[in-house]
């Protein structure tokens, strides 16, 4: 049920927003009619958010995709004037580099060497358009296809590149997923899908206004990770599990755990190890059964928090999770001097430590200090085992 929220939210949010997208614009009798003289001034709105968004809070993708938003918007509206050859045949190919640029570079802050960059290029591909746009219009022009999408009214060729860099911004996904990079793969799509309908106000506001809200998602996203998810592992953080200690009942258990001897695996194989070991817990944590929720709670670290479970509900699900992680291996490749490499299996343990609430232990704090005893006297047993 945790994978299926946390992977199937932003995706359902991308199939509403862009389903309503479609629908409507098809359809737009269907909308208020002052639903038309209000959509502008909410996209601009959004817009203006997702520049100050992106600029604030170091999110190079964001700030660019909400420019390339204000750009589509403008040409929409008629403030910046274009032939039509522009918008049918140039600024879909355009569409298409742009955004490729921009999933190239890595996210940053807007000022960055990379964001200057990423600007320096957009300014001499506006120039560069500007200056030989009639050998532009020629040149692409001439770029027919033997094939035709039937879905889609624009430059075969641009639609064919478009589809193939999507399919590589999905297969990324795919093997390391973000909701963050999931929701600008939304954005992305919805603002493709406008440019066919910059001549028709409605379809096209529709799309943009649906990338705009996608990318806003993927601030606040973003945002909250930063302050609540712990960065290497990708669980909950400390900041996290403060705030969750406050919503519990009269009814809980917590664990704390470590990795066994994780000091060692640094001194003798280094912090990149130490680093990917603690990834691995991490990954095995989020399996934990019996309705228990991980944290990072420093260092080598960890907690598991039980709403409405007292100890004995938790030892079973404790030992199970144990035993897993035990039987994992992480595999080390090692690098000689004369440049052969070679792997060794790591073994990695952990110790656990387990109370509950009771009328001596009045507070979580408490009871996180009776698992920290816990933990101790786990480590005092020879390691690998849960105490209570």
């Amino acid at each position: 049920m945790k994978s299926l929220i946390k992977y199937g939210t932003p995706i359902v949010l991308i199939i509403v927003l862009l389903g309503c997208s479609v629908y409507y614009s098809s359809n737009p009798s269907n909308l208020p009619a002052t639903a038309f003289s209000v959509f502008p001034y909410i996209l601009l709105g959004l817009i203006m958010m997702l520049l100050g968004f992106g600029y604030w809070f170091n999110r190079l993708k964001v700030f660019y995709l909400g420019i390339h938003i204000l750009f589509l918007f403008l040409l929409l509206k008629g403030i910046l004037p274009s032939p039509p050859s522009f918008i049918e045949i140039v600024l879909p190919y355009v569409t298409v580099v742009n955004i490729a640029l921009l999933f190239v570079f890595k996210d940053g802050a807007v000022l960055s060497n990379q964001g200057k960059a990423t600007a320096i290029i957009l300014l001499t591909e506006a120039l560069f358009i500007y200056i030989f746009f009639e050998h532009i219009i020629g040149f692409l022009s001439d770029l027919n296809l033997p094939i035709a999408f039937m879905f889609i009214e624009l430059p075969e060729l641009a639609v064919l590149l478009f589809l193939l860099m999507f399919l590589v911004f999905f297969l990324n996904i795919v093997r390391s997923f973000s909701t963050y990079n999931v929701l600008l793969f939304g954005s992305v799509l919805s603002i493709f899908l406008s440019l066919p309908l910059l001549k028709g106000v409605t379809g096209a506001e529709l799309f943009l206004l649906t990338g705009a809200i996608l990318l806003l998602f993927a601030v606040v996203y973003r945002t909250y990770a930063m302050a609540y998810i712990d960065e290497l592992t990708n669980i909950p953080s400390r900041r996290m599990l403060k705030v969750d200690l406050m919503k519990l009942g009269n009814k809980y258990s917590i664990a704390m755990l470590d990795i066994d001897h994780f000091k060692k695996f640094n001194d003798k194989y280094g912090h990149d190890v130490g680093d990917d070991v603690l990834t691995l817990v991490a990954k095995g944590l989020e399996r934990v059964t019996g309705g228990g929720k991980a944290y990072r709670y420093g260092g080598e670290e960890f907690t598991i928090v039980f709403p409405k479970k007292d100890v004995e509900d938790v030892i079973t699900h404790l030992e199970d999770l144990r035993e897993e992680i035990s039987k994992k291996e992480y595999t080390y490749r090692k690098k000689n001097r004369s440049g052969d490499s070679s792997t060794q299996k790591l073994k990695v343990t952990i110790s656990i430590g387990v109370a509950e609430k009771q009328s001596k232990t009045k507070s979580p704090a408490e009871v996180v200090k009776e698992a920290d005893k816990a933990l101790y006297r786990a480590k005092k047993k020879g390691r690998n085992c849960v105490s209570k």
